[in-house]
């Protein structure tokens, strides 16, 4: 599950987005749990976009770590150009963590560089332990 946030929205739409998928996370845990035989492993991604895109890497644990992506508005770059430079990216992005299982902490992670970006603690319902159950 990728999440993709418009940096620009309001704090408390942001808020509800996340209560909302908050909810549906507890509630595909359970079914996972309910049937053993379909039991999968639920992966979490951040991207928050603005003049800039930021792509998060929730599998670093305890901080908020993005890579800043800034739109290309240069059309004259040339195909081998393009093509050096997206090798280049490419094998750097292998080595990042921008996926984290919910089941290792991706969803804390996930509120935590969400709350880095619109600066701001982000609890949901009021509880700061309403994050979905954690699997023993």
């Amino acid at each position: 599950v990728v999440i993709v946030l418009d940096g620009n929205l309001p704090l408390d739409e942001v808020q509800s987005i996340l209560l909302s998928l908050s909810h549906t996370l507890t509630q595909l845990q359970q079914q996972s749990q309910s049937n053993p035989k379909k039991k999968k492993k639920i992966q979490l991604g951040l991207v928050v976009f603005s003049s800039m895109i930021s792509l998060y890497q929730l599998g670093v644990p305890g901080v908020a770590s993005a890579d800043l992506v800034s739109p290309s508005s240069s059309s004259s770059s040339s195909s081998s150009s393009f093509s050096t430079t997206h090798k280049q990216q490419s094998h750097f992005q292998k080595s990042r963590s921008y996926l984290s299982s919910l089941e290792e902490g991706g969803w804390d992670s996930l509120v935590r560089c969400v709350s880095a970006y619109f600066g701001s603690t982000l609890l949901l319902d009021n509880d700061p332990d309403s994050s979905p159950p954690q699997p023993h």
